[in-house]
Order: structure tokens, then sequence, then C-alpha cells
């Protein structure tokens, strides 16, 4: 039984989830073997397409793909790619490692379904931000201990570490431990949250070997600066193919917030932070068309 506070938010959520979900968008919307998705398509006739499987933003809880529906259209019409917006399940509903397996589920469903969407399943990148590049990254290992071979991934911003050995600011900013524990529980219930798809940033090197290539975009203004800087340090010792792109002047959530489908304030949506994003976009439009 959730207490009188958790269950105000989770009653919020829900309204919200309606909300979103009403929104039009510039994708199709589908359900992928049990996923709500948005797929965006380019307008050429390109075989062999490149895939970009993006996972919003949003503390696991809040949040929605309707809300980087742009930044996927934009993607997918530049690289040019199919672009894969996932809407994964959010942790009140059901939790770890739920979002990471739906993931690898759609993955899946396009790796079976290539030539329908005229996709190459060596060219298929996962991409996420905040706590959705953790999610990205706990499905990229999970993918690698199940043989699966992903092209890449893109950790814009990424939360990496639920053990608590790098700053947790969810952590920091909540002063009532009792929601603290409850949200522990309601997140992880019995798991190990030292597991590598957990806290990849601090599992051991032996854990990352053979993950995909990795690009890591990191803010200079942010409380999970370190998540991404020590992830990158962890990766290139353990051999991994990884670079670092720093915005040394760029605030948490710089890339989402600057569009027109985030409609709301947010200190990281003014026309400085806007031109951040507009080079962020094009650096994974770059990615997209290299890989």
């Amino acid at each position: 039984m959730l207490s009188p506070k958790l269950q105000a938010a989770k009653e919020i959520l829900k309204r919200q989830r309606a909300e979103y979900a009403a929104r039009p968008v510039k994708g199709k919307r589908e359900i992928i073997d049990g996923v709500n998705c948005i797929i965006h398509c380019p307008e050429c006739d390109t075989k062999d397409l490149p895939v970009f499987f993006e996972l919003h933003g949003g503390a696991w809880v809040a949040g929605d793909a309707a809300l980087v529906d742009s930044l996927c259209e934009t993607v997918s019409q530049n690289a040019p790619c199919v672009s894969v917006n996932i809407n994964y399940t959010k942790l009140d509903e059901q939790p770890f490692p739920y979002p990471m397996e739906e993931a690898l589920k759609v993955i899946e469903y396009f790796k079976n379904n290539a030539r329908k969407y005229g996709v190459n399943p060596d060219r298929f990148v996962l991409c996420g931000q905040s706590a959705g590049a953790h999610i990205a990254a706990g499905a990229a290992i999970l993918a690698k201990e199940k043989g699966m071979k992903l092209a890449g991934q893109i950790l814009v911003y990424p939360f990496l570490d639920c053990t608590g050995t790098l700053p947790n600011p969810i952590a920091e900013n909540e002063k009532d431990k009792s929601v603290l524990k409850e949200i522990h529980n309601m997140f992880f219930g019995s798991l190990d949250v030292s597991a590598p798809y957990l806290s990849p940033a601090v599992a051991p090197e032996k854990e990352l070997e053979g993950i995909a290539d990795t690009d890591i975009i990191v803010c200079g203004i942010d409380p999970l600066r370190e998540h991404g800087t020590a992830y990158y340090e962890k990766l290139k010792s353990a051999g991994i193919p990884v670079r670092l792109k720093d915005y040394p002047d760029a605030l948490h959530g710089f890339l989402e917030v600057n569009r027109e489908d985030f409609d709301s304030d947010n200190e990281a949506k003014n026309d400085r932070q806007a031109v951040f994003a507009r080079d962020c976009e094009q650096y994974i439009i770059d990615i997209m068309r290299n890989v």
C-alpha cells in the first residue's frame, strides 16, 4: 500500500499520461510487441536504413515519447533513418528491468521485420536522455548478454549509478527518507542495485566487454555530469570504442526542452540553450549517417 504522498503522485502521472496519449504527433503511433511506440520513416526511398531507437527522459516515471516526437522526426528525415520512439512503461507501473526488456523486445521485432521497414539490423542504435539514457545503457548491457548485436548507443546526460557511489540528485533532494524507501521498493523490489544493467558506471570492466560502441553527451552544468564522464573512462578502459561530447555551458535537459513539443517551463529552455540543442541534434544525425 502506497503512502498518501506517493498515491497522489501516481494519480497525477496517470492524468498526464492520458493527456500525452491524446496529443497529435508527427510519427505514427504503433504497438510493437505490446510496447507503445511512435514510428518515423524518412521520405526518401533509401533501403538498408539504420534505426534510431529513442528513450525519453523523465526520472523513470514522468514524461512521454510525445515530448521528443519532433526530435525523432528531425533525426529520421535528416540522417535518414527509421526512428522508433519507445514509450516505455514507467516504474510506478512496472519495476526494473521491465522498461529495458521492452526496449529489447522492440529491437528484436525490427530485427525480425527488417525487410518490411527497409532497415538493416546491423545498423541499430539505441539512444536515451537522462533516465531514458539509463534504460538505454542497461538495455545495451542486457543485449550484449543475450547475444543481441547493436551498432551503437548514444547516452545523453545519463544517470548511470543506482548504488549511490556517484552523486544521486534524487536522493539528495528528497528529505523524506520513508518516501525514498518506498520509491526504492517500487523501482527495484529485491533486485541488487549494483547489477551492471542497473549501475553501468560502477560495473566491473569485464562485465562491459563486448558492449556496443558508445557516444556519451554530457553538460557542464549538471549534477549527473560525473555519471557520464565516469562511464566514459570505464568503457575506455574496457576497450570499448567510446566518444565523449561535452557541452560545458549546457544545462541538463537542453536537448529535449528546446523544441515545440516541450511546452512546460524549464530553466534550460531559452535561446542560448537552444543553440546547444541544435548542435547536439546535428551530432546525433551525424552518428546515424555514419553507423
